[in-house]
């Protein structure tokens, strides 16, 4: 599958980001059957391997994905639910481990790998809290183009960011800047 976009600047983001389109009347779906949930996870480095997953994950997953949008987008809509059901599964999350490639090695820390569909939300949810406790929500925004409305990390200088991408978003408005100042040529 060659739709996932991995721009977000965090995995927690990215996750979000499976949404598309959410400025149209009905928004694009990513995240359509059990195995694209799969798919993301193995895409973002989250799982090794495709997981096993079920239509009772993949709603948990619609639902997080839910929580965790209102939550990095400042949205007041948090419940005590929702805190739970975030703190349950991230506190479920795998951990990173202390291991040895080879004896003769240093010890290397090994990062979290899930290997069941709440691992997966664990560590997407983890992911979005250490976002949280290090920059809060004010790095958190959306691409400025109008049809667009995916969420990055600003990391820039001044924070002035304004596109997901200059690959995507951004050369898109380069060139239609161009088209407009050169149409009467």
């Amino acid at each position: 599958m060659d739709h996932w976009l991995f721009i977000g600047g965090a995995t927690c983001l990215d996750f979000v980001n499976t949404l598309r389109d959410r400025w149209a009347e009905e928004p694009t779906e990513t995240l359509r059957e059990p195995a694209d949930l799969a798919a993301w996870s193995a895409a973002a480095g989250v799982a090794e391997t495709l997981l096993p997953i079920d239509d009772g994950d993949l709603a948990r997953a619609v639902t997080v994905r839910a929580v965790l949008f209102r939550l990095l987008t400042q949205s007041d809509d948090i419940g005590a639910a929702d805190i739970a059901l975030l703190n349950k599964l991230a506190a479920a999350a795998p951990r990173p481990v202390l291991g040895r490639i080879q004896a003769a090695e240093l010890p290397t820390v090994r990062p979290p790998r899930a290997t069941t569909a709440n691992d997966i939300l664990g560590l997407v949810i983890a992911d979005a809290l250490e976002l949280l406790a290090e920059h809060g929500t004010a790095p958190v925004k959306e691409c400025e183009h109008p049809r667009c409305g995916l969420r990055y990390l600003d990391a820039s200088r001044g924070g002035r960011r304004r596109w997901c991408s200059m690959q995507r978003c951004g050369n898109r408005a380069k060139v239609r800047r161009y088209d407009r100042n050169h149409a009467s040529d």
